[in-house]
């Protein structure tokens, strides 16, 4: 009986709807479950509710349970997304929302032998190709020496150092040649750079040629280049055919075609010489690297738009603050889920209401005491620590609220504290303590490795489906093991949403540093808690802030 107050929900969606919101319902895409009926009714819900136009509901034929293997997900999923999102380029669509009964978790890719030997082929070829080129390097570094020249500091490290070692030496040697006034000299010097050139743009196909356990042939002309192959001999009948330089292009639009990759492979060694067929190793390792290439389904979803991208590790997030200036496909993701449906529409009737009415009660952030540095040296834990006790305080300064900062090791005792709006704590890992007790409408995360690997699970002692039980409105929490580095940073978060100028989406996006990875945020990502009463005025947000969120609003406007 989702509709009985549907018509209620869809007055105070009007009345509190402002006319400055950057987010807006017909900028959302709905996504339900069809084999949960739960799922498609809380998503015609939420669409009456919100006034999502019908036509940006998709119901589709996905699994009951909480885990999608990689090709279920492409093929039941992220491909129907994409067509959809295709066939109505210029609608404006910028959030997906998912829906209660929609998948948490894709596992992670599976390497094939062919894959794990092909891999260890690579791997071999950045090694011989990073020994090589080191010596290379030296070279280049004497010719500096031979003019009185220190070599400048470079920012090379580890595999790849050599390449920018002898890019540094080379602009260096110009920047000599364009001051000189000897000639003769300057003709020297730079047929010895010349010569430099020629050592790197020979050694790619005697690389590959060593890495993948052959006789090494030097430098063949490209008609002839040698197919070399980590796994299974190539079957495509254009594998041993001469490439010609949009040939090349196209086949690095495959990556995950083992042959293409191959074909690139020769056709850079024979032709672009060793830095760029280190570039070319290193982006056909990433995506052959299966290490920890599982993901929530929402932060996974955000690349969508993308056909094909690494899934190994993460990607950075270009919807982050710090990537204001960047143009980007890449879209928000939030999900309305909870333990039982009726939580899940709960989540949808406090999210309007309170909008009309404003959030109130205290803010808490439940910290552990940890110093900043350890020895005098910074350490991640304490940093994190430090910076909840940072936006406390910036928050106990620049508002009225009520602000309560717990800066003892252990997680705030049960039911310590009443009246609660928004909250921040760490560290108990599975293992809910109800330390608060949320206002209608609250926010807020606890930040731990393991707190929704399962949501429907009615013994688990995780903190997201038991704050959503203990009436929190909106939270977040990873699927696997996800770094402290993934989880939204306090002072980014929390000043945004107080404003009540942006959508917890966009508070969201704006302020989590990785996609392709594990976080889930849950929650209506048009509830603006604070648009009634903000709690911090835009004003006192530090400058770069401001700056950032106006470019990024820019380019959401411009469609870019």
């Amino acid at each position: 009986m989702l509709c009985r107050r549907l018509v209620w929900v869809s007055i105070l969606f009007l009345l509190a709807r402002p006319a400055g919101a950057r987010l807006v319902a017909d900028q959302l895409l709905l996504i339900a479950n069809k084999n949960f009926p739960e799922s498609v009714e809380l998503a015609r819900y939420y669409a009456a509710a919100r006034q999502v136009p019908a036509s940006q509901i998709l119901e589709l034929d996905l699994p009951r349970g909480e885990d999608l293997l990689p090709d279920q997900y492409q093929s039941r999923l992220a491909t129907p997304v994409r067509s959809y999102l295709e066939s109505r380029q210029g609608s404006g669509i910028q959030c997906i929302v998912l829906f209660y009964g929609v998948p948490l978790h894709v596992g992670a890719d599976i390497s094939t032998p062919a894959d794990r030997a092909e891999l260890a082929m690579l791997n071999r070829a950045v090694e011989e190709l990073d020994r090589r080129t080191a010596g290379i390097a030296q070279s280049a570094e004497a010719l500096l020496k031979q003019l009185g020249l220190e070599p400048k500091p470079h920012s090379g490290v580890g595999s790849g150092a050599a390449r920018v070692r002898v890019e540094t030496a080379a602009l260096q040697v110009q920047e000599w040649a364009q001051q000189s006034n000897d000639r003769v000299k300057q003709q020297l010097i730079l047929d010895e750079m010349v010569k430099v050139q020629a050592q790197i743009a020979a050694v790619g196909t005697d690389v590959l040629t060593q890495a993948a356990g052959g006789t090494s042939v030097g430098t063949s002309p490209p008609s002839a280049a040698p197919r070399i192959t980590g796994g299974p001999a190539s079957t495509s009948p254009a594998a041993d055919a001469p490439l010609t330089p949009r040939d090349a292009r196209a086949l690095l639009a495959k990556p995950r075609d083992r042959h293409a990759r191959e074909q690139v492979r020769n056709y850079v060694a024979a032709n672009n010489g060793g830095f760029i067929l280190w570039q070319i190793l290193t982006q056909q390792i990433e995506w052959l690297s299966s290490d920890q290439s599982d993901a929530s389904v929402d932060s996974e979803l955000s690349l969508v738009r993308d056909v094909d991208f690494p899934r190994g590790m993460y990607r950075e997030n270009a919807l982050h603050l710090q990537n204001a200036e960047k143009r980007t496909r890449q879209i928000m993701v939030a999900r309305i889920d909870a333990p039982l449906p009726a939580i899940a529409k709960r989540i949808i009737d406090d999210s309007i209401a309170v909008e009309q009415s404003g959030l109130s009660g205290s803010v808490v952030f439940d910290c552990r005491g940890l110093p900043a540095t350890t020895n005098g040296k910074p350490d991640a834990y304490g940093w994190y620590d430090e910076l909840m006790r940072t936006t406390s305080k910036v928050i106990a300064e620049k508002t009225s609220l009520h602000v309560v900062t717990d800066n003892q090791a252990q997680v705030i005792l049960p039911k310590t504290v009443k009246d609660v709006a928004l909250y921040l704590g760490w560290y108990s890992l599975q293992n809910y303590i109800p330390g608060c007790s949320f206002n209608r409408g609250a926010v807020g995360y606890h930040v731990a490795s393991l707190e929704l690997t399962h949501m429907r699970n009615a013994l688990s002692k995780e903190w997201v489906p038991n704050m959503l039980k203990d009436g929190i409105c909106a939270t977040l929490g990873a699927v696997s093991e996800p770094y402290l580095h993934s989880f939204p940073r306090p002072d980014e978060f929390f000043p945004i949403l107080l404003t009540g100028e942006w959508t917890l989406a966009e508070t969201y996006w704006m302020s989590c540093p990785l996609v392709s990875w594990k976080i889930v945020l849950i929650g209506d990502p048009l509830y603006r808690p604070y648009a009634a009463k903000p709690g911090m005025n835009k004003d006192v947000l530090p400058a770069p802030m401001r700056a950032a969120i106006q470019k990024i609003e820019a380019r959401a406007a411009s469609g870019r």
